[in-house]
This record gives C-alpha cells, sequence and structure tokens, in this order.
C-alpha cells in the first residue's frame, strides 16, 4: 500500500498489541477496578466507617475532613487511571501519559496519607506504571541511540 492509500484506507494500519502487554493490561484494569469499587463502597458507608463516636478522644472534626478529602482525591485518581487504561487499549492519544502521571501521583499521595507503609502494592502499582507507560518512548529513545552509534561509527570509518 502506498502512503496516500495507507491515509484514505478505511482499514488503517495499527501496531498491535502484544500478549504480554494485553495480560498486563488486563491484570491492571483488574486491580484498579477493584481497588476503585473498594473505594466506592467506602463511599456509600462512609458515615458508619468514619464517624467520630468510634474513634478515640483524639480524632477531632477536622481529621474527618481531611480523611474525606483524601477518599475524593484518591477515587479522582483511580477514575483516572482506569479512563487511562482503557484509553491505552482504544488506542486513545494521550492513554499512557495519563496513565503514567495519575499513578505517580496515586502512589505518591498513598506514600504521603498511610502512616504503616503498605510496600506491596507500591511496588505492584510502580511495576504497572514501568510495564505499561513508557514502551513507546523506550523504543524511540533505542532507536536514536541506533542511529547515533551509526553516525558515530561511519564518521569513524571516514577517518580511517
Amino acid at each position: 500500500m502506498e502512503n496516500k492509500e495507507k491515509e484514505t484506507s478505511i482499514f488503517v494500519e495499527r501496531q498491535r498489541v502484544t500478549l504480554g502487554i494485553k495480560l498486563v493490561g488486563t491484570f491492571a484494569i483488574v486491580y484498579y477496578c477493584l481497588f476503585f469499587l473498594f473505594m466506592v463502597f467506602l463511599g456509600i458507608s462512609y458515615k458508619s466507617v468514619y464517624d467520630p463516636a468510634y474513634f478515640d478522644e483524639t480524632v477531632n472534626e477536622q481529621n474527618g475532613t481531611v480523611v474525606l478529602i483524601s477518599y475524593i482525591i484518591n477515587t479522582v485518581l483511580l477514575g483516572l487511571i482506569i479512563t487511562s487504561l482503557i484509553m491505552m487499549f482504544k488506542k486513545g492519544r494521550y492513554g499512557k501519559s495519563i496513565f503514567l502521571i495519575c499513578t505517580v501521583l496515586l502512589i505518591a499521595f498513598q506514600i504521603i496519607t498511610t502512616d504503616p507503609p503498605a510496600w506491596s502494592s507500591y511496588v505492584i502499582e510502580a511495576l504497572l506504571a514501568l510495564i505499561m507507560a513508557p514502551l513507546k518512548v523506550v523504543r524511540k529513545f533505542n532507536e536514536r541511540i541506533v542511529e547515533e552509534t551509526q553516525k558515530i561509527n561511519s564518521i569513524n570509518k571516514r577517518e580511517k
């Protein structure tokens, strides 16, 4: 097919997603959807879970507001991550960048707000971000490295 036919053709050739990325993406969607459903359930039963009557005297009304704000931030970030994963599989333009930014924000937010750190969830989320997001960037970077080394080799051959 010529370039002109590729642009006007109904069947546009797209880059295929490998099986590994499909499996990791499916795991990521399931992981973040379960996390999101848990947060929605927590939001529905918010009053009974975070009722100040169940806390000790050290908790005041300001902490209840802080908990509510952190819940809202967490839920919005999870919703954005799920949306970006769906965009990545539908070949959306900004899916990978939104996924990477929101995952980094979620990990940072969790590190800041959780008292005993849950390192296992941080590691899982960081691995998902490292596997899913920067693949195109790494490929472009490797192509540029190969081009530069070929230029250097050709210059060295000319000098000899």
